[in-house]
């Protein structure tokens, strides 16, 4: 019974809320907005579809270079943080050994010009550094230099996997063999290596090895008597390739006197 004695109540507040209400809001609600042409003035017409699309890839362009940038940015901002963590960490383990002083930017590549001082400067180093010290190649690449055997067998002696920056140039000429693998597949391959290599297997092939040394060391004693600067590079590799052809195939092919033979006439 209330709620019947409500309606009309209601009913008049509907009524005036609505007499309240300007008739020309209702007007305005009807009415289409017009529609705004690239050139900025209004019009009742829609623009055409060849002023449309423009427009549309313009928006999407905008969006796509908005996206690459922040991308860009967000990428740039993860190598940096990715380069000073290695630093730091560089750093804590380094900091331990004396070296020479370095360049805020360049470390100590440019002590290495020309490259002919490389080695010179390394010996000195090594008289004012003994036992060990760091190298920097820029601010993110270092390595420890060690000349002390000491040192040299804590090293070899851990099972820490193989630092890439020296190895991973060797990989496209030689593969991962042997010297660059490194944990378990590395003791798999020793293991399956050993025994090929074993002392009384090498044991024959001494004399022949010898045999090919001394021929060397002779062809030395007459070069000297000249009072000529004498290439040992090259002596050093026709004494192995001797060595190799006598001991895996089994054939004298007399390379280092051949090549001594030349040298006389």
């Amino acid at each position: 019974q209330s709620t019947w004695a409500a309606l009309p109540a209601l009913h008049r507040g509907r009524k005036e809320f609505t007499t309240s209400i300007a008739p020309h809001s209702f007007l305005s609600l009807g009415k289409k907005k017009p529609f705004c042409h690239p050139d900025g003035q209004p019009s009742n017409t829609p623009p055409s579809p060849e002023l449309a699309l423009p427009l549309y890839f313009a928006m999407d362009l905008s969006r796509i270079w908005h996206l690459v940038a922040v991308f860009c940015l967000t990428y740039v901002l993860i190598k940096i943080i990715q380069l000073h963590r290695r630093r730091q960490a560089l750093l804590k383990t380094l900091n331990s050994f004396a070296g020479p002083p370095t360049h805020w930017l360049y470390g100590h590549i440019l002590e290495f010009t020309p490259i002919s001082a490389i080695y010179r400067k390394i010996e000195g180093w090594n008289y004012l550094y003994p036992f060990a010290f760091p190298l920097w190649f820029g601010r993110f690449n270092a390595c420890l230099n060690i000349t002390h055997p000491d040192y040299a067998k804590a090293i070899l002696a851990r099972t820490e996997p193989k630092d890439n920056f020296v190895y991973r140039n060797i990989v496209p000429w030689i593969g991962k063999g042997l010297l660059v693998l490194h944990g378990p597949k590395w003791a798999q391959h020793r293991k399956l290596l050993t025994p090929g290599f074993h002392f009384n297997i090498l044991k024959p092939y001494v004399p022949l090895i010898a045999e090919s040394t001394k021929l060397m060391l002779d062809k030395w004693e007459h070069l000297i008597m000249q009072e000529k600067s004498v290439e040992l590079f090259e002596h050093v590799s026709l004494m192995s390739l001797d060595s190799i052809m006598k001991c895996a195939f089994g054939y004298n092919s007399n390379c280092q006197m051949y090549k001594l033979v030349l040298l006389f006439f």
